[in-house]
């Protein structure tokens, strides 16, 4: 009886000594489900740079902007544009993934009049893009719109994701700089004889100047080395040109430019006293799109405008004189460029 307990005892030994190495590898295996990676950061503003993934095992990296690593525990990538990206690792047994977002920055805008006379101020005001909180540069307290002399000023938003854009505008004085490096500013008599001697200096670059006494503006354009005829219309105004081609991409607002695309807005004339016109080739196209008109003080004149017909006409017989923006905005209502006109009384 003895012995047959023995023999049982020896025969259940030699069963489990056959099976525990298969079961302990069997727990071993199941082990490598808990592989996964790490990422330092999964969002940011554009662009997001310094994005590093680890791993505890190596793998094949899919980092979801056009770049891979493979058979590798880490990597790093660059997100240039705002938008979301996703990203996976694959070790081999299984797939892991997580999504990099990126945010779109601000772009704020400043509108007003770049041209005072000296010694006179402007108002400035600032415009959100995105409903984020706007600072100038160097200015407290925070005022808009902001008046201004002569100078560059610089406004700054950071929306809720802690994004930010920077736009910037110039006021300058008017007149221009002798061969002595010093400012001279003519009085209105003075002003159209003093465009003969002063013809030399509009040459290298696009100039928009104003000259004139301080009772006065008198507005002088010369576009890319060429000055259009002067015809001098009354004793305030000088107009050298009849016309701005505004790009509704954002690119370009041009004086007397080609009007050739249908991505473009022909706006005349300028000045204006009684009708401004609007004018495209392909209404087809830009029919999404819309306008506003809107005075330096950053009122709303005029809302809602569309871009349906090939000629868009806009009565302002009864607005004050002065400097006005006409600003353009896609289907999306994002501003997409502006163009200043004048009205003249």
């Amino acid at each position: 009886m003895k012995k047959e307990n023995q023999d049982e005892n020896k025969k259940h030994f030699i069963i489990l000594k056959k099976y525990v190495p298969l079961f302990l590898f069997l727990v071993a295996k199941s082990s490598l489900v808990s592989a996964q990676f790490t990422v330092n950061k999964i969002s940011g503003c554009a662009p997001l740079t310094g994005v590093v993934f680890s791993s505890a095992d190596e793998g094949d990296w899919d980092f979801g902007n056009g770049t891979i690593a493979i058979n590798t525990d880490n990597g790093s990538a660059i997100y240039i544009s705002p938008g979301e990206y996703p990203v996976t690792f694959d070790d081999g047994t299984n797939v892991y993934d997580t999504t990099i977002t990126v945010y779109r920055n601000p772009h704020p805008t400043i509108t007003g009049d770049t041209i005072i006379c000296a010694g006179n101020t402007t108002n400035i005001l600032a415009y959100a893009s995105s409903g984020g909180t706007l600072v100038w540069k160097e200015i407290f307290p925070f005022t808009n719109p902001l008046t201004v002399l002569e100078g560059t000023y610089t406004i700054t938003e950071t929306d809720a994701n802690g994004c930010f854009g920077v736009d910037s505008i110039t006021v300058k004085a008017n007149g221009f700089k002798s061969v002595a490096d010093t400012i001279i500013c003519y009085t209105e008599a003075e002003s159209i004889l003093a465009l003969e001697s002063y013809i030399s200096y509009l040459k290298d670059d696009t100039l928009s100047s104003i000259i004139g006494g301080c009772d006065s503006i008198v507005t002088v354009y010369a576009i890319y080395k060429e000055l259009m005829p002067l015809v001098v219309n009354d004793t305030v105004y000088i107009n050298v040109y009849d016309s701005l081609i505004v790009d509704l991409t954002g690119l370009v607002t041009s004086v007397n430019a080609p009007f050739n695309n249908a991505l473009q807005v022909k706006v005349y004339p300028n000045p204006a006293s009684e009708l401004l016109i609007l004018e495209v080739l392909d209404a087809g196209v830009t029919a999404s799109y819309t306008y506003e008109l809107m005075n330096v003080n950053g009122q709303t004149i005029l809302a809602n405008g569309s871009l349906s017909s090939n000629t868009n006409t806009i009565d302002i017989s009864s607005y004050s004189g002065g400097t006005y923006y006409v600003k353009f905005y896609d289907a999306q209502q994002k501003m997409v460029n502006q163009a200043p006109v004048v009205i003249r009384k």
